[in-house]
C-alpha cells in the first residue's frame, strides 16, 4: 500500500561512508562560519537530512553544496515561496501539473510540453514562475515524514502534440534557473514518453542548461513506455491505465 512503501523509504540520513561523513562535517563547518539565510522551509526538514539532500545533490561536493543551500534561501524569498496560494499552482489544461501518486504515495508531475505556446517574453517568465510554484505545491502535499525522506518525485514527460511551435527557451532558461537552487535532490526521475523526432532536436539544446545530476535523471522511454511506467506507478494511476490502452 502507499502507506507502507512511504514507511519502508530509505532514510537519506542513514549510514554513511567515512568520506561521506566527513564531507557532512565540513559542510557543517562551512555553514557555521558562513550561515545560510534563514527561511521558513528550514524548519519542515530535519536538518541532517536537508544537509545530506544537497550533499547528495552535489555527489558530495561540499563546495556545491555550500553554494546551493545559500542560492536555495536567496531564491526562496526572491521567488516569494511563502507568499503561493493555490491559484499560483497550473491545473491539467496546463503543461505542468500534479496528477496522481506514485507507488510510494508520492504526488507525479506530468509535464506536457506540448501543450504550451510562447505568447511574448512576459507569459514566459510568468509561465516559468507557475511552474515553481507548482513544484512547491507537489512538495507541500507531502506529510512530514515524507517531506525530509523521500528520495524526490517522479515527472512524466508526455511529448504528444510536441512541434516547433512549441519551443520556448526563454520559459525554459527561467525555471531552469529557479529549479536548481530551490529543488536540489527533489527530482526522483523524469520519464519522457510519445517523444518525436522534435523533441530530440530541442532536448539537445535544452539539455546543456541543465546539471549533470539533473540530466542523469531524465530518461526517454520508447513506444512500449508501460512497462517502465510500472516501475514508479500503480495500477490505478491515470498515466499508467492510458499506457496500458495505447
Amino acid at each position: 500500500s502507499p502507506a507502507s512503501a512511504m514507511a519502508a523509504l530509505p532514510a537519506p540520513a542513514g549510514e554513511l561512508s567515512a568520506e561521506e561523513e566527513a564531507c557532512l562535517q565540513e559542510l557543517e563547518r562551512r555553514l557555521e562560519e558562513n550561515p545560510e539565510p534563514a527561511v521558513s522551509e528550514h524548519a519542515r526538514e530535519d536538518r541532517r537530512c536537508r544537509l545530506l539532500r544537497f550533499l547528495r545533490a552535489w555527489s558530495f561536493d561540499v563546495n556545491a553544496a555550500f553554494k546551493n543551500m545559500h542560492e536555495h534561501a536567496q531564491a526562496w524569498q526572491a521567488y516569494r515561496m511563502d507568499a503561493i496560494t493555490a491559484t499560483d499552482e497550473l491545473d491539467e489544461r496546463s503543461c505542468f501539473y500534479v496528477c496522481g501518486v506514485d507507488l510510494a504515495g508520492k504526488p507525479t508531475l506530468i509535464v506536457r510540453p506540448g501543450a504550451h505556446t510562447q505568447t511574448s517574453q512576459e507569459d514566459s517568465v510568468q509561465v516559468a514562475r507557475r511552474v515553481l510554484y507548482t513544484m512547491q505545491r507537489c512538495l507541500d502535499r507531502l506529510p512530514p515524514e515524507v517531506y525530509t525522506n523521500s528520495p524526490g518525485i517522479c515527472c512524466l514527460v508526455d511529448c504528444t502534440g510536441f512541434g516547433r511551435q512549441n519551443v520556448d527557451m526563454a520559459a525554459f532558461r527561467e525555471a531552469v534557473a529557479g529549479f536548481d537552487p530551490l529543488f536540489a535532490g527533489r527530482m526522483e526521475r523524469s520519464l519522457v514518453i510519445n517523444a518525436p523526432w522534435m523533441f530530440s532536436v530541442a532536448w539537445s539544446l535544452a539539455k546543456h542548461l541543465l546539471h549533470a545530476e539533473t540530466r542523469a535523471k531524465f530518461e526517454v522511454c520508447g513506444s512500449d513506455f508501460a512497462c517502465t511506467l510500472q516501475n514508479y506507478l500503480p495500477k490505478d494511476h491515470p498515466y499508467l491505465q492510458y499506457a496500458l490502452e495505447a
